[in-house]
């Protein structure tokens, strides 16, 4: 159902661009405990599902780790959030 799907990516999405590589951004991040195995990117813009953390503690990694991102944000999930994490590393890998 779309509730399922909704409520598998979490309460909150952090969502910003990184100025560097994106792989090491989800890296540490991952390192950090803050996202898990479906955090991913598609260009520049990385989005993390947050699950047990909130956002403040997954800004503070960010800071901590001293990756450079810009356009920061938080929202609710969406079903479009749901079909980028499904689709997100083939439209990667295509780009």
């Amino acid at each position: 159902s779309p509730q399922a799907l909704l409520a598998g990516l979490g309460k909150e999405i952090l969502e910003f661009r990184v100025d560097g590589s994106t792989e090491a951004a989800l890296s540490a991040l991952r390192s950090r405990g803050v996202a898990r195995g479906d955090a991913f990117a598609v260009g520049a813009r990385v989005t993390v599902p947050l699950h047990e953390h909130a956002a403040t503690e997954a800004v503070a990694v960010i800071d901590e780790e001293r990756l450079r991102v810009s356009e920061i944000a938080t929202r609710v999930p969406t079903l479009d959030d749901v079909y980028l994490q499904l689709t997100g590393a083939r439209i990667a890998e295509a780009a």
